[in-house]
């Protein structure tokens, strides 16, 4: 193995006798050494890796761990002052009878109840029926007004039809009782009040979809008669 030039230049200005001295190997091993050491390692080993235990070591285990706790306390009690040994040996802890059958429960009882949940939801849905009806409440006494307003005679029953009308509400019978009406007695009541009957059966028969625009009207007399044809109406207000 040749040196390294600058570490033998720099060894030279240190020490020239350690420069001159010869760099041979000094350690040495049999040969075929280093090819035999994994198998002699392993060997060494393998006795030193016992794990068999004696026969019904472990039943005996629990007891001999208890007498060598119970050895170790006596030593260590012969070492303690004597003043220790005066006093007696007692359980000095003590819960009343049956304090632990009912503890579970009664843990129970201390936690804080959750708070009750409260549904939105069906508040929501409530309040939308009462503004129903409400708003049907406040169409049916303007309607009211204005038939009182024309007829002054209906006065007397006006507590009789505010209270038809509240029970009506009430019980959400309003299709019923408008079903129970004949066309006949609709239409007496529109005469009665001044209101064009053939007005109010094409408004409550006719889609607005189906109806002729409003320059037809205009360019054809007959416009009317037609759509009153087509829908079956007769002309009740003469009869």
């Amino acid at each position: 193995m040749s040196p390294n030039p600058n570490i033998q230049a720099e060894l030279e200005q240190i020490s020239p006798t350690l420069a001159a001295l010869p760099r041979n190997q000094v350690f040495r091993v049999p040969e075929g050494y280093f090819d035999q050491l994994p198998a002699d390692i392993l060997l060494t080993i393998n006795p030193l890796q016992n794990s068999n235990v004696p026969e019904g070591y472990f039943d005996q285990l629990p007891a001999a761990i208890m007498n060598r706790i119970k050895s170790s306390g006596l030593d260590n009690a012969d070492q303690l002052p004597s003043i220790f040994n005066s006093i007696p040996r007692r359980e000095v802890f003590s819960v009343p009878e049956g304090y632990f059958d009912g503890l579970a429960e009664e843990v129970m009882n201390r936690l804080p109840k959750p708070a009750p949940v409260v549904r939105m939801a069906s508040r929501i849905s409530v309040f939308r029926y009462a503004v129903a009806a409400v708003l049907t409440g406040l169409v049916g006494l303007s309607l009211f007004n204005l038939f009182n307003q024309k007829d002054s005679e209906t006065a007397a029953y006006s507590p009789v039809i505010v209270a038809e009308a509240r029970e009506i509400l009430q019980t959400n019978s309003y299709d019923k009782v408008l079903n129970s009406i004949s066309d006949e007695e609709i239409t007496g009541y529109l005469q009665a009040s001044g209101e064009d009957v053939n007005t109010a059966l094409l408004a409550s028969l006719s889609n607005e979809s189906n109806l002729p625009d409003a320059d037809a009207y205009l360019f054809d007399e007959s416009t009317l008669e037609k759509l009153m044809t087509e829908l079956n109406i007769d002309d009740r207000s003469n009869n």
